[in-house]
């Protein structure tokens, strides 16, 4: 294993950005080459600019924005200034950032102009608003007849030019916290992991060592910056090492070809995703099963949710590369357990063995024995603070020093650990934590709905998929795609039910609990009773398949309808809609096919042609 040693804090990490050996060198590439040097002097920019705003050390600032240079230089300025960032996913509903605004006593912004405007957010809690450079824009202004702003570029980076460089603070408090992360939690009490700039970089050092990392590692991580997979596993461990970090693609259907040919491209020796990505590499990737084949390439691995043993075995066989699995929560900054890419932490169906931290299976109050199935918990200095304000549930999860980390486990003979499932209500899908209490409670706030429940329905490419079962009042009537517009309104699109199935009776124990078995057992006897099939004009089916696949009324749909002007319409929905179609049909898609298909004019074409 190689062991390189990174910077022990933030201060030491942002100082090494400006030495002649790393200036010039890309840190980041999303098309075009962000250096180490460009990034230090942004961050000097930065400094200047809370300086003028009056920031000082602790103050929450909220960082949102969908273009990664402007996230990340934002995220790295705020954590070097002492402040606490709070990284917050673009897609967040207004009500929801509210929340979290008086929640934390947010103390300042930094996102894309157009969310400063949708969420309502008063100029005085403003730091910058992101806006991106359009290349036509002075065209289009000049043909508009629109006066230029005396040459003034405000959009980003541009923009920080107008701040003074200033020297942000000499040391920080290794025990003060670096950043705040929402994980699911109810819309009334949002549920911050504070984690500490000492964990933070404890674990970073763990990562470094078992990813393999050195300053001449090339990763591709994808994932979104706003959750730990993205920001730590990818970001920060890339910059601690001093390596390149690649997010030059937003990996879909359409580009998986593009995704598999960046490895022999830009000579990759790092690839990392999530189990959703790899089933369908599984699934529309067989064309290019010699893509990971190469002589540079070390790791290729993945985290976020259960990888299914048997995605995890036909990945490897029809690729014929080594895939790392790693387990760990927003509450232990990002990992705990490693499987591979060593020998000796190496077995298929498992989440490895613990580094640098400690683990034991609970039975109630007993230390399980080899192979009983209890809790895990956690222990280590990548362990969170605790949730931000929240001392009662801090202290039903940290327990002498101990995480409950809520997932069920066990361990064998040889000392590998395994998932079992969930003792708390949680849906993962795509990697993305759901927590049922939240979906409920937004249901239950909709006219009409008597009683609901949540669950995660499995499902081999997204682990999970949300689905709701629902009683109507008598009196009231309620379709599917009302009760999905309405969850719309709230939630971000990954937590809204792909189906929604309506019950005469929700089954409940005698206290009032869901009997999630039974409830199942129901809703699956409903699913062979609605089995009927659709037909009519080829034109009328594809929208009638499209209108299910993304839960909107037909009329709001035409065969123009496309995955660029279509919010809905996503990589989970887009698998939806493929294999909607593919079941209506009774066609069988190729991957080329799966890729081209971008408007619903496409799919029926190439239906045509079958």
């Amino acid at each position: 294993m190689k062991d390189t040693k990174i910077p022990k804090n933030i201060v030491e990490l942002v100082d090494t950005f400006n030495q002649k050996k790393f200036a010039k060198k890309a840190f980041l590439y999303t098309g075009k080459e962000h250096t180490y040097g460009k990034l230090h002097e942004h961050i000097l920019r930065y400094s200047g600019l809370f300086m003028q705003k009056g920031m000082k050390k602790g103050d929450k600032v909220l960082v949102s924005t969908k273009m990664d240079i402007a996230f990340i230089e934002a995220h790295l300025s705020v954590m070097r200034n002492g402040l606490v960032s709070v990284p917050l996913d673009p897609d967040t509903k207004q009500g929801r950032v509210w929340n979290h605004i008086e929640f934390l006593n947010i103390k300042g912004i930094i996102a894309d102009k157009d969310l400063i405007e949708s969420w309502g957010i008063p100029e005085n809690l403003v730091l910058l608003p992101i806006e991106e450079k359009e290349e036509k824009g002075m065209l289009f202004s000049k043909l508009l007849g629109k006066k230029q702003d005396a040459g003034k570029d405000l959009s980003y980076p541009a923009v920080l030019d107008s701040f003074p460089l200033s020297s942000p603070p000499e040391d920080i408090d290794p025990g003060s916290d670096v950043y705040i992360m929402f994980t699911s939690g109810t819309t009334s009490a949002p549920r911050g992991v504070r984690i500490s700039h000492g964990a933070l970089f404890s674990h970073l050092q763990t990562l470094v060592n078992q990813l393999l990392f050195t300053e001449n590692s090339r990763m591709m991580n994808v994932q979104p910056l706003f959750h730990t997979g993205g920001l730590t596993q990818g970001l920060m461990s890339a910059l601690s090492a001093h390596a390149t970090l690649f997010r030059h693609i937003e990996f879909s259907f359409q580009t998986i070809e593009k995704f598999l040919d960046s490895v022999y491209t830009y000579k990759l020796t790092h690839v990392h995703m999530v189990p959703t990505m790899i089933a369908l590499l599984n699934n529309y990737g067989k064309e290019f099963s010699d893509a990971f084949k190469t002589d540079f390439l070390e790791v290729v691995s993945s985290s976020g949710s259960l990888l299914h043993k048997e995605v995890w075995r036909q990945f490897e066989n029809q690729f014929g590369v080594r895939l790392s699995n790693f387990y760990g929560l927003t509450e232990t900054v990002t990992g705990s357990t490693y499987c591979g890419p060593d020998d000796e932490t190496y077995k298929v169906g498992t989440i490895g063995k613990s580094l640098d931290c400690q683990v034991k299976i609970l039975i109630d109050d007993r230390v399980a024995g080899v192979n009983e199935i209890g809790e895990i918990l956690l222990a280590g200095d990548h362990i969170m603070k605790g949730y931000y304000n929240a001392p009662e549930l801090t202290g039903q999860m940290l327990k002498d020093g101990w995480f409950y980390s809520g997932d069920l486990g066990k361990y064998d003979e040889e000392g590998f650990y395994y998932i079992e499932g969930r003792k708390k209500l949680l849906i993962i899908t795509g990697g993305i934590n759901v927590l049922n209490a939240e979906v409920e409670e937004v249901i239950l706030g909709i006219d009409g709905i008597k009683d609901a429940v949540v669950l995660g329905e499995e499902d081999l490419t997204w682990g999970e998929i949300v689905v709701a079962a629902v009683v109507v009042h008598p009196e009231k009537e309620l379709s599917e795609k009302g009760i999905v517009e309405e969850c719309r309104k709230v939630l971000e699109q990954v937590k809204v039910p792909r189906k929604v199935y309506f019950l005469d009776e929700i089954p409940r124990t005698k206290s009032g609990k869901v009997i999630p078995t039974k409830t199942r057992e129901i809703i699956a006897s409903k699913v062979v009773d609605a089995m009927d099939h659709f037909s009519g004009d080829m034109e009328e089916r594809v929208l009638k398949v499209a209108s299910e696949s993304f839960r909107l009324d037909p009329g709001s749909l035409s065969l123009d309808s496309d995955n660029r002007n279509l919010d809905e319409w996503d990589s989970l929905s887009h698998l939806v809609l493929v294999s909607n179609l593919e079941q209506e049909f009774n066609v069988r898609f190729a991957t080329v096919e799966i890729m081209k298909i971008e408007s619903l004019k496409d799919a029926l074409n190439i239906i045509r042609e079958k």
